[in-house]
């Protein structure tokens, strides 16, 4: 492992329980964390793409992090990633986010490449060997599961696939010379979704920059929109029944597995941030006839709440990772579970810096502090998928042995 950790790096006793391995990569995390928070506040003012940030993350090898050796990586668990990005979303949530959408795509693609799936090596190798930033536009405005249930449409032509569509919330646009497309191919009365990933200088692809957003400014995530677009055939990833449930689709379970806790485990880091943040200088806050704020029932009552919050937050993440980190464990129940922590933790952490602002009280509203960043930037936790009660619906499935599937969805 390529470690970043300066002399004189403590990562405090939250970290105690951490294999030497696990330290190496929180301590790796914890130093492009420190640099990073620098620019945090100029790429969010100026919505900037934070290219030095994900440049540094390459260099250091952290961006290779979930690869097999064989492609320069060092086969990071979920667990070493989630770790790994809890502590680099404490220095800035963006290139956090836009990292995570990177990662947890390498590391499913690393997994199904080790359980014989060919059609990723290419990517791989791009990312290992080509220093490749994987991200792209999934979602659809028109679809909740684009995996499922695309909008974008696929027709067979003469050199390949032609594709049309539009999708939203590309993050790492701006670096990533490919993009993803994910559309229904109806052929025969029957419907298929196709996943495709191809350069994104392809006639028909048009990038459109319209990422102006409450937060997280930096994560480069802009519309891509597909017209008349033919791709050879050689660019199809994967493809599963429409609307299939997941107990079908073992691509989907794979990245659902790697995409949940790591999402989680950003926004769990933010909260961090906040908690330390207002920990650390409420100290030396006074208040006229109070005296030292810190001895107010309000202000200790508050950091309380916070840091059981935080707590569980951090044991969630922890424990699910840890289980996910096992690749036997991908049915429906670990996707499940997956979700479970990712919609307890985007939730708590909102609830973590309300409590944050209110006990800065009116300085933590000013940009001057960090903490106004945090508190927008933690808002964008409600909007990865599944949506709230999408996700509600697969858990409660999963807990009633009812399959995903079932058609109607509710009898």
């Amino acid at each position: 492992m390529t470690t970043m950790e300066r002399p004189g790096t403590d990562l405090g006793s939250e970290y105690n329980d951490l294999t030497e391995r696990q330290r190496e990569f929180v301590a790796r995390a914890a130093a492009h964390a420190d640099d990073f928070a620098t620019r945090a506040a100029e790429h969010d003012r100026e919505a900037t793409y934070p290219f030095e940030n994900i440049q540094k993350l390459h260099e250091s090898g952290y961006m290779r992090m979930c690869l097999p050796e064989q492609f320069r990586g060092e086969d990071a668990s979920v667990l070493e990633l989630c770790l790994s990005q809890e502590r680099l979303a404490q220095g800035c949530a963006a290139t956090a986010l836009a990292a995570n959408m990177h990662a947890f795509f390498s590391g499913g693609a690393s997994e199904a490449y080790r359980h014989g799936e060919k059609a990723v090596e290419m990517a791989l190798m791009a990312i290992g060997h080509g220093g490749l930033t994987g991200g792209g536009a999934i979602s659809e405005v028109e679809s909740s599961d684009p995996f499922s249930f695309p909008a974008g449409r696929v027709e067979r032509c003469d050199g390949g696939f032609r594709l049309n569509g539009r999708k939203v919330f590309g993050s790492n646009t701006p670096i990533n010379p490919m993009v993803f497309f994910s559309g229904a191919l109806e052929e025969n009365g029957t419907k298929t979704v196709v996943m495709f990933q191809f350069p994104k200088e392809t006639p028909g692809v048009k990038i459109i920059d319209d990422w102006d957003t409450m937060g997280m400014r930096g994560t480069g995530s802009f519309t891509v929109e597909f017209k008349e677009c033919v791709v050879p055939e050689m660019f199809a990833l994967q493809s599963w029944p429409y609307a299939s449930g997941l107990e079908e689709n073992d691509f989907s379970r794979t990245f659902l597995c790697w995409f949940a806790p790591s999402i989680a485990a950003v926004y769990t880091g933010i909260a961090v941030g906040a908690r330390d943040y207002v920990r650390r200088s409420v100290g030396a806050k006074t208040r006229l006839p109070f005296g030292e704020v810190k001895h107010s029932p309000a202000i200790q009552y508050n950091i309380a709440d916070m840091f059981i919050e935080v707590e569980a937050m951090r044991s969630f993440v922890r424990r699910t990772a840890t289980r996910l980190s096992d690749d036997s464990f991908r049915g429906v129940d670990a996707v499940a579970l997956a979700q479970g922590t990712q919609q307890f933790c985007t939730s708590t952490a909102v609830s973590v810096l309300d409590r944050a602002l209110e006990v800065a009280g009116g300085g933590g509203y000013f940009k001057r502090t960090p903490l106004e960043r945090m508190y927008r930037d933690v808002r964008a936790g409600k909007f990865h998928p599944l949506p709230h009660y999408d996700a509600l619906e697969l858990i409660g499935k999963s807990e009633l042995g009812i399959p995903t599937s079932q058609d109607p969805r509710f009898l």
